[in-house]
């Protein structure tokens, strides 16, 4: 099995799209009812959405392939957390998911140094780690 680390396109869109949702829903869907999940995947995981990321200049995403099946992703850009102590400056790894029969095996570790050594790639700067709480 070959497995490919590398950044996302335009083109990716539906495929991220579709691959946020089933990883969203595969590690919180047991927490939401299923209107509200509903709800939160068009608008979070939504195409529109996926697509003005993936359009973003100061953002990057990549996606983990395993023989030309996505199975993870990372998104980071600019931070944009509602905290006191966040600065324009600041770098944010904004999500970081493998699909659950894909986690181990170092996926994920190569997805977040990925993500982390773009976020520096202009020096060393404050970075946050957005997360679901």
């Amino acid at each position: 099995m070959s497995t490919t680390l590398r950044r996302a396109i335009a083109e990716d869109a539906e495929t991220l799209s579709a691959l946020g949702a089933r990883t969203f829903s595969e590690t919180f869907a047991h927490l939401y009812p299923p209107k509200d999940l509903e709800a939160f995947l068009a608008y979070a995981y939504g195409l529109e959405r996926t697509r003005a990321d993936l359009a973003h200049p100061d953002k990057a995403t990549w996606i983990l392939e395993l023989d030309g099946q996505a199975i993870g992703y990372a998104l980071a850009g600019p931070c944009d957390l509602p905290h006191p102590d966040v600065a324009p400056e600041h770098g944010e790894l904004k999500r970081i998911y493998v699909l659950k029969d894909h986690q181990g095996g170092g996926r994920g570790s190569l997805l977040l140094n990925t993500a982390l050594d773009w976020l520096e790639k202009d020096g060393p700067r404050p970075l946050w780690i957005g997360v679901w709480s």
